[in-house]
Protein backbone atom coordinates (compact mmCIF):
# COMPACT_ATOMS: atom_id res chain seq x y z
CA UNK A 1 0.00 0.00 0.00
CA UNK A 2 2.81 2.40 0.84
CA UNK A 3 4.56 1.64 -2.46
CA UNK A 4 1.41 2.46 -4.42
CA UNK A 5 1.02 5.77 -2.59
CA UNK A 6 4.69 6.62 -3.05
CA UNK A 7 4.50 5.97 -6.80
CA UNK A 8 1.33 8.09 -7.03
CA UNK A 9 3.06 10.90 -5.15
CA UNK A 10 6.10 10.79 -7.42
CA UNK A 11 3.97 10.81 -10.58
CA UNK A 12 1.83 13.71 -9.35
CA UNK A 13 4.95 15.63 -8.26
CA UNK A 14 6.59 15.03 -11.65
CA UNK A 15 3.53 16.48 -13.36
CA UNK A 16 2.49 19.08 -10.78
CA UNK A 17 5.77 20.83 -9.98
CA UNK A 18 6.59 21.81 -13.59
CA UNK A 19 2.98 22.92 -14.12
CA UNK A 20 3.14 25.09 -11.00
CA UNK A 21 6.42 26.60 -12.20
CA UNK A 22 4.98 27.29 -15.67
CA UNK A 23 1.78 28.69 -14.17
CA UNK A 24 -0.84 30.46 -16.25
CA UNK A 25 -3.04 28.32 -18.49
CA UNK A 26 -1.12 25.12 -17.68
CA UNK A 27 -1.84 25.53 -13.97
CA UNK A 28 -5.47 26.42 -14.67
CA UNK A 29 -5.87 23.32 -16.87
CA UNK A 30 -4.40 21.05 -14.19
CA UNK A 31 -6.59 22.51 -11.44
CA UNK A 32 -9.68 22.24 -13.68
CA UNK A 33 -8.80 18.60 -14.40
CA UNK A 34 -8.47 17.88 -10.66
CA UNK A 35 -11.84 19.58 -10.03
CA UNK A 36 -13.46 17.45 -12.75
CA UNK A 37 -11.99 14.28 -11.23
CA UNK A 38 -13.21 15.39 -7.79
CA UNK A 39 -16.71 15.94 -9.22
CA UNK A 40 -16.64 12.48 -10.78
CA UNK A 41 -15.51 10.92 -7.48
CA UNK A 42 -18.22 12.81 -5.60
CA UNK A 43 -20.84 11.49 -8.01
CA UNK A 44 -19.51 7.95 -7.65
CA UNK A 45 -19.80 8.16 -3.86
CA UNK A 46 -23.47 9.10 -4.12
CA UNK A 47 -24.08 6.44 -6.79
CA UNK A 48 -22.69 3.73 -4.52
CA UNK A 49 -25.05 4.95 -1.79
CA UNK A 50 -27.97 4.22 -4.11
CA UNK A 51 -28.65 7.75 -5.32
CA UNK A 52 -29.14 8.68 -8.97
CA UNK A 53 -26.57 11.36 -9.73
CA UNK A 54 -26.08 12.71 -13.26
CA UNK A 55 -22.28 12.46 -13.12
CA UNK A 56 -21.54 13.92 -16.60
CA UNK A 57 -23.84 16.83 -15.80
CA UNK A 58 -22.15 17.36 -12.44
CA UNK A 59 -18.68 17.35 -14.02
CA UNK A 60 -19.84 19.77 -16.71
CA UNK A 61 -21.22 22.19 -14.14
CA UNK A 62 -18.04 22.08 -12.05
CA UNK A 63 -15.88 22.73 -15.14
CA UNK A 64 -18.23 25.54 -16.26
CA UNK A 65 -17.97 27.25 -12.88
CA UNK A 66 -14.16 26.86 -12.83
CA UNK A 67 -13.78 28.26 -16.35
CA UNK A 68 -16.07 31.18 -15.62
CA UNK A 69 -14.25 31.87 -12.37
CA UNK A 70 -10.89 31.77 -14.15
CA UNK A 71 -11.69 33.80 -17.26
CA UNK A 72 -14.84 35.81 -16.52
CA UNK A 73 -14.95 36.24 -12.73
CA UNK A 74 -17.80 38.77 -12.94
CA UNK A 75 -20.02 36.03 -14.39
CA UNK A 76 -18.97 33.25 -12.00
CA UNK A 77 -21.97 33.83 -9.74
CA UNK A 78 -24.27 33.62 -12.75
CA UNK A 79 -22.64 30.32 -13.79
CA UNK A 80 -23.15 28.96 -10.27
CA UNK A 81 -26.79 30.08 -10.27
CA UNK A 82 -27.34 28.56 -13.71
CA UNK A 83 -25.76 25.29 -12.55
CA UNK A 84 -27.95 25.09 -9.45
CA UNK A 85 -31.12 25.81 -11.43
CA UNK A 86 -30.11 23.29 -14.08
CA UNK A 87 -29.46 20.64 -11.40
CA UNK A 88 -32.85 21.28 -9.82
CA UNK A 89 -34.54 21.13 -13.24
CA UNK A 90 -32.76 17.87 -14.01
CA UNK A 91 -34.11 16.38 -10.78
CA UNK A 92 -37.62 17.67 -11.35
CA UNK A 93 -37.68 16.02 -14.80
CA UNK A 94 -36.41 12.76 -13.28
CA UNK A 95 -38.99 13.13 -10.48
CA UNK A 96 -41.76 13.00 -13.06
CA UNK A 97 -40.33 9.69 -14.30
CA UNK A 98 -39.87 7.99 -10.91
CA UNK A 99 -41.29 9.64 -7.79
CA UNK A 100 -39.78 7.18 -5.30
CA UNK A 101 -36.14 8.35 -5.31
CA UNK A 102 -36.19 12.17 -5.49
CA UNK A 103 -36.12 13.06 -1.76
CA UNK A 104 -32.88 11.17 -1.20
CA UNK A 105 -31.05 12.48 -4.28
CA UNK A 106 -32.12 16.10 -4.79
CA UNK A 107 -29.39 17.49 -2.51
CA UNK A 108 -26.65 15.26 -3.96
CA UNK A 109 -25.27 17.46 -6.79
CA UNK A 110 -25.85 20.76 -5.01
CA UNK A 111 -23.10 20.45 -2.35
CA UNK A 112 -20.60 19.57 -5.08
CA UNK A 113 -21.43 22.80 -6.86
CA UNK A 114 -20.96 24.81 -3.67
CA UNK A 115 -17.92 23.13 -2.13
CA UNK A 116 -15.28 23.19 -4.84
CA UNK A 117 -11.98 24.85 -3.98
CA UNK A 118 -11.92 28.60 -4.51
CA UNK A 119 -15.61 29.44 -4.36
CA UNK A 120 -14.98 32.06 -1.65
CA UNK A 121 -16.11 35.66 -2.12
CA UNK A 122 -16.74 36.53 -5.74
Amino acid sequence: MLIKRTITTLVLAAIGIPVIILGGPYYFALITFFLAVAGWEYGQMFSKAGCKVPVPFLIGCVVLIAVMRGFLPNLAAAALTLSVFAAMTWHLVDYERDVTWLPQTLPSPLPALFTWVGLGPI
